[in-house]
């Protein structure tokens, strides 16, 4: 523990080495919220996951945006879940999508604060394709 340092005795305050390395900073784990649905069970299977991070976009100087969007949303077709919109497929694939520098970026947005597809797309081009 370690004594108020001010050293006077005035209202010893007691801190413990935890307090000290407490993590106070908010971290946004998801800026894509996830969508409302109806179905009673959405599974993405990992195949489909494996199949999307195998055309991530980097942000490296010979990516085109549109052509990842392309080959993101031709993928996001093949899958079908009953009673599941196809923009929550999208949303909840996304962030599988990207790496690195654009990873990051996506994870700068506040949490939940996308909340479909076209602002999405709109957000990404914007950034990547201005």
């Amino acid at each position: 523990m370690v004594d108020n340092p001010h050293g006077d005795g005035r209202g010893r305050e007691r801190r413990t080495l935890e307090d000290y390395a407490a993590f106070t900073s908010h971290i946004n784990f998801n800026s894509i919220a996830r969508p409302t649905i109806n179905a009673t069970n959405m599974e993405m299977k990992p195949t489909i996951i494996h199949l999307v991070q195998s055309n991530q976009f980097n942000d490296l100087s010979h990516e085109n945006p549109y052509t990842h969007l392309a080959t993101f949303l031709e993928i996001c077709n093949t899958v079908k879940i009953h009673q599941v919109p196809d923009e929550a497929i999208r949303l909840s694939l996304f962030p599988f999508s990207l790496a690195r520098p654009a990873k990051a970026w996506l994870n700068s947005f506040p949490e939940n604060s996308l909340t479909n597809w076209d602002d999405v797309v709109a957000k990404f081009l914007s950034k990547y394709f201005p």
